[in-house]
C-alpha cells in the first residue's frame, strides 16, 4: 500500500535525517528480525534520472541540488531548474502485514523480493503516468508529455516504534523535464500522482502477490469484517456502511463535482440543498 505526504521547506533536513541517515530507525533491531537487507541506502531511480546521469545511491551534494530550498538545481552545473516552495514527494510503500512477517521466520529474502516488486510495480505506474500527462504548460495548465519522475528511494526495516514494518520512502523530487517543442523543466503536476495513488497501489499489491506466488506461497481469502471471502464483502460490513450520516453524500458529491469542473472547464451544476 502506498500513500504520500507533501514535502515543505522544512522537510529537507528532517529527510536528510530519517531517511538518508536513518535515523529515527532501528538498525539493530532490523538485523534481529530480518537478519539481512535490513537497511538500503537511497538509490536513485525514474525516468527523469537517466537525464542527469543520477544513477547508484545518492550523495549528499546531490540531494542537496534536487531537493534544496527554492527548488532543484541541476546537480551538475548547479544551474537552477525551476522555482518552487515545496521540494517534492514523500511516497511511502509498505507491503501486507503478512509479508512482514516472512522476516520473522527466518525468510528475509522473500519478503524483500515481494517488497521489490510492489515498489517497482507502483512506481512503473507513476512513471509511465508522468510520461503522458505529469507536466502542465501556461496559465491554461494544458497537459504536456515529460521525461518522467526523478525520485530516489530506500527502505526501512522497522517503525518508529521498533516493530517489523519493512516498507521503501520515495522521495520524488518536484520538477519534470517537458518533452514538448518548448523544452525546458517545471515543477511536477502533484495532483495527478495523489489522484493515481490508489490505482498505482493495486498495481503494485497484484505485482506483489504475483511474486509470492511465483516463490510459491499461496494466498488465501480475509474473511473479516473488511475483507472478502470470494462472494463480496459480509453482512456486517454492508450494514455499518449503512449508517452514515445524511449528509455524507452531498458532501462527497460537491467534490466530485469541483474536481470535474477543474478537469473540463467551466460548468453550470444544478445546485443541491443539504440533507437531500
Amino acid at each position: 500500500m502506498a500513500w504520500m505526504a507533501m514535502m515543505g521547506a522544512d522537510s529537507i533536513e528532517y529527510h536528510r535525517a530519517t531517511v538518508i541517515a536513518r535515523a529515527d530507525d532501528h538498525p539493530g533491531q532490523a538485523l534481529a528480525y530480518y537478519a539481512s537487507r535490513g537497511e538500503t541506502p537511497l538509490l536513485w531511480g525514474g525516468g527523469g534520472a537517466a537525464r542527469f546521469g543520477l544513477v547508484g545511491a545518492v550523495t549528499d551534494e546531490q540531494y542537496e541540488a534536487i531537493f534544496g530550498v527554492g527548488g532543484a538545481r541541476d546537480p551538475t552545473t548547479g544551474t537552477r531548474l525551476v522555482t518552487t516552495r515545496r521540494p517534492g514527494m514523500d511516497l511511502v510503500i509498505s507491503v501486507h502485514k503478512s509479508v512482514a512477517e516472512l522476516g520473522v521466520i527466518g525468510r528475509a529474502e522473500d519478503m524483500h523480493a515481494i517488497l521489490d516488486a510492489e515498489r517497482d510495480a507502483t512506481m512503473a505506474y507513476l512513471d509511465a503516468l508522468v510520461q503522458k500527462a505529469g507536466g502542465r504548460r501556461g496559465r491554461a495548465r494544458v497537459t504536456t508529455e515529460t521525461r518522467g519522475l526523478l525520485y530516489a528511494h530506500t527502505r526501512h526495516a522497522t517503525s518508529r516504534a521498533g516493530d517489523p514494518c519493512p516498507h521503501d520512502h520515495v522521495l520524488v523530487a518536484n520538477v519534470v523535464e517537458m518533452a514538448d517543442e518548448k523544452g525546458g523543466f517545471k515543477a511536477l503536476d502533484t495532483t495527478v500522482v495523489r489522484d493515481h495513488l490508489h490505482a498505482a497501489t493495486m498495481v503494485g499489491r497484484m505485482a506483489a502477490a504475483r511474486k509470492a506466488l511465483e516463490l510459491g506461497y499461496a494466498i488465501e481469502p480475509d474473511d473479516g469484517v473488511s475483507g472478502s471471502s470470494g462472494t463480496g464483502p459480509s453482512p456486517e460490513f454492508l450494514a455499518s456502511c449503512r449508517r452514515c450520516t445524511p449528509r455524507a453524500r452531498p458532501r462527497s458529491t460537491k467534490r466530485w463535482r469541483m474536481r470535474a469542473t477543474r478537469a473540463i472547464g467551466p460548468a453550470r451544476w444544478p445546485r443541491t440543498r443539504r440533507g437531500m
